[in-house]
């Protein structure tokens, strides 16, 4: 999806893998602790793109 897109959000993920919010957080988590993807913004405006 993000090499499709510039940015997404944490709803994208769960509409485009049918996954719950909770898991949609904890993948979008690793992802930031291991580098993959950087988070922007806070609260209900977080988005994250690729590093």
């Amino acid at each position: 999806m993000l090499k499709e897109n510039e940015y997404i959000k944490r709803t994208d993920i769960e509409k485009n893998l049918s996954i719950s919010s909770s898991t949609a957080i904890k993948l979008l988590r690793n992802m930031v602790e291991n580098s993959i993807i950087e988070k922007l913004g806070k609260g209900k405006n977080v988005i994250y793109r690729l590093k």
